[in-house]
């Protein structure tokens, strides 16, 4: 139950409201109304607004899905939305259980429960400050990821003391004002939606949750009501995943992907046009450097032209580069020879002697060397220079 209304009650109105025959109707509308939500009380980019709107309602509908993305709130500076976002959350969400500094045991015995609840858990970098070992709650947090993953605890007393599962599978929104503190596999995990403080021309309406409960509940039935009845259909969704996202990220999206599709109209675009714009930056911050310095290679060897670099010459075409690390790789001096090889030797690029015009043979590489590299590691996607900025509501 949500906001103090009877669930009855609040499934008619949705009866009223919702009653189009086509789920591309219903669910579209629903989807536009759960935007209108959240951007009537904080600041957020139109791909913002919909990934949120797409996450929510997959609270109601992730046990459709084999992954279980986790919303993570970042700002730079507090009093940017970020409470805002997790209030309006509790609204929405399925069975959401707010919380801060939650325990391990806390965690997966509510985990546990039938229906598992969405946890709403704020000043997440506290809990994962350096000076806090919390390496349990991040292997729970990163197991509850993905559907059947569950913990071993001893439970009783004495004699009758025996192994019990708990499934620590659900949701989870996750707020703090950085994500640098959280390890990369949970931030792999994780969509990030970073909030800006809003300028003085931007307006929002004011959030009372006494009053705004009934409204919120009757859109929380809305979806558990949708979630139900397309929980099959959901089940064996196969969307079309964005080349631009990593593995993991196309993990992550593909159960926000097919509730897109399954919405129709605009939605299955606007999805896809959320996901790039939020998740395919990831992909160049959890780059390994040897897969850039691959791709860096190529585009020295397109840049000259040529099928074969003098090492030194390779590092110096390379630091010509301004916003690459290579110039700077050691206390501000350029990589080293010795350097470059043991990043290249990982990928089976060695250095060889090689043949220069005028008869000159320094050790070298050759562009084949590469060939079979670039094929097997993709390319950074580097992040649209055309994000769409947040809109007052």
């Amino acid at each position: 139950m949500v906001g103090g209304n009877s669930e009855n009650g609040a499934q008619s109105n949705v009866v009223t409201l919702l009653h189009s025959a086509n789920v591309e109707d219903e669910l579209g509308a629903l989807l536009d109304a759960v935007v209108a939500f959240y951007r009537r009380f904080v600041i957020v980019s139109a791909e913002q607004a919909d990934t949120l709107a797409l996450w929510t309602l997959h609270t109601h509908a992730f046990l459709a899905s084999d992954y279980t993305p986790y919303i993570l709130i970042t700002s730079p500076e507090r009093e940017s939305g970020k409470s805002r976002t997790m209030e309006i959350a509790h609204l929405l969400a399925a069975k959401a259980e707010p919380t801060a500094n939650v325990s391990v045991a806390a965690v997966f015995r509510i985990s546990a429960e039938d229906p598992p609840p969405t946890f709403l858990m704020d000043e997440i970098d506290m809990i994962f400050s350096p000076k806090s070992d919390r390496s349990e709650l991040q292997g729970l947090l990163n197991a509850g990821f993905r559907r059947g993953q569950y913990v071993l605890r001893m439970v009783g007393e004495g004699s009758r003391m025996q192994v019990e599962r708990f499934h620590v599978y659900c949701p989870k929104m996750l707020a703090g004002t950085s994500s640098a503190k959280l390890a990369d596999t949970l931030r792999s995990r994780c969509i990030i939606v970073q909030l800006k403080r809003k300028r003085k021309n931007e307006l929002v309406e004011r959030f009372r949750r006494r009053e705004l409960e009934q409204e919120g509940g009757e859109l929380a039935a809305a979806m558990r009501v949708l979630a139900e009845r397309h929980l099959d259909t959901l089940d064996a969704a196969r969307p079309e995943l964005p080349d631009e996202l990593s593995d993991r990220a196309q993990d992550v999206w593909e159960p926000l992907l097919a509730i897109a599709e399954l919405a129709g109209d605009d939605w299955p675009e606007r999805g896809r046009t959320a996901a790039v714009a939020l998740s395919a930056s990831a992909r160049v911050d959890d780059e390994s450097l040897g897969v850039r310095l691959l791709w860096d290679c190529r585009a020295a060897f397109d840049s000259k032209d040529v099928d074969r670099f003098a090492t030194r010459t390779l590092i110096e075409t390379l630091c010509e580069d301004e916003e690459a690390p290579w110039a700077t790789w050691h206390h501000g001096s350029p990589i080293s020879p010795r350097k470059l090889a043991t990043l290249l030797g990982r990928y089976d690029v060695h250095s060889r002697t090689v043949r220069l015009p005028g008869s000159e043979t320094p050790k070298g590489y050759l562009r084949e060397q590469f060939e079979d590299a670039w094929e097997r590691y993709p390319a950074p996607v580097r992040p649209s220079l055309n994000a769409t900025t947040p809109q007052p509501a």
